[in-house]
């Protein structure tokens, strides 16, 4: 008896250094370039692969881009740390909305946000510059001259973000598109832009969200609109907010390539609604992460810490990503109930 069970037992140890190794999930995460959804991306990562052992790489490109890869459910792209809405509201109505191919889900809790355009508040308090509507005087459009001069400029936002067409009809619906020069660029550019002018005491416009580092550095002023009264689009129909008559008619250029002409909007931003997304195909393929993502949540004031430390101090995104995690625990433990 002893010699069978010393002989099962060493063909038991032999079955287990025999057995292959689980295999790691393997996660790819989007950055689509602004810094809030960067460090979002980096904190995810640690915990998918210091708590859930997963094999996490990164992948930089546009959410549309971004979106078309999630949405082959192939491991290509597969988590999209953050969707703006109403920004990405044609993505949404494409991969994610409830008439959508329905490839990408999204985090129960979002955050919220504001998107305006900004002015220095010496162009406000020297020029009376308040609302867009008065970007449309040739005198005040005067004051965003590119230093050396030249066409007043408006920084709309980066090619790809959701955010940039809908300042692009903004700017057509109010009509300063005809005195201003639409200037593309993504977040360190546009930083750089403002850093110079306030150096200079001479204007910009530019459009920007909150949470973001900028407002910390620099005494910004809102261009006030009048106030959102709903979605006057047909795809928005099932939306609590739409209206018929609405202030925001906006046609994305992924539902019709003649967007500009067609779409409409006369009054602000509302209020942002910013979700984290990842591939329906997890759901099966690492369910545990899956879960992760959809019990996410945060909060606007962590989020503008993460960019100060960034956008101001210059940190490494990954460091603060880490840092904030190591004093975070409790947190982390909420993401990761009832996971395994």
């Amino acid at each position: 008896m002893i010699g069978l069970k010393t002989t099962a037992l060493l063909t038991l140890s032999f079955l287990a250094l025999a057995a292959p190794a689980i295999a790691q999930d393997k996660i790819a995460i989007g950055e689509p370039g602004w810094t809030s959804a960067v460090v979002v991306g980096h904190v995810l990562g640690h915990v998918i692969q210091d708590r859930l052992g997963g094999d996490v790489s990164y992948v930089t490109g546009n959410p549309a881009g971004l979106f078309a890869a999630i949405s082959k459910g192939d491991g290509t792209v597969d988590i999209e740390p953050e969707i703006w809405l109403p920004n990405a509201s044609g993505l949404w109505a494409k991969y994610i909305g409830e008439n959508s191919n329905k490839t990408a889900q999204v985090n129960k809790a979002p955050y919220k946000g504001e998107q305006a355009l900004y002015i220095p508040g010496y162009i406000q308090d020297e020029h009376n510059v308040h609302t867009v509507e008065d970007l449309t005087r040739p005198e005040v459009a005067k004051l965003f001259e590119p230093a050396g001069g030249g066409k007043p400029q408006l920084f709309v936002g980066a090619p790809g973000w959701g955010s940039t067409p809908i300042e692009q009809v903004k700017a057509k619906s109010y009509g300063y598109d005809k005195l201003f020069e639409e200037i593309f660029t993504d977040t360190p550019i546009t930083y750089a832009a403002v850093k110079s002018a306030f150096a200079e005491h001479r204007g910009i416009v530019f459009s920007a969200g909150k949470p973001e580092a900028i407002h910390v550095l620099y005494d910004l002023r809102r261009l006030q609109e009048p106030a959102f009264n709903g979605y006057a689009m047909v795809s928005r129909k099932e939306d609590p907010a739409y209206n018929p008559k609405g202030c925001w008619n906006m046609i994305t250029p992924v539902e019709d390539p003649d967007w500009l002409n067609k779409s409409s909007i006369t009054c602000a931003w509302p209020t942002a609604t910013i979700y984290t997304a990842y591939s329906t195909a997890l759901v099966q393929r690492a369910p545990r992460i899956a879960k992760l993502i959809e019990q996410f949540t945060i909060d606007p004031d962590t989020v503008t810490k993460w960019m100060q430390r960034v956008d101001i101090d210059k940190a490494d995104p990954d460091t603060v990503a880490a840092e904030w995690l190591a004093t975070k625990p409790a947190i982390v433990d909420q993401w990761l109930a009832g996971i395994q």
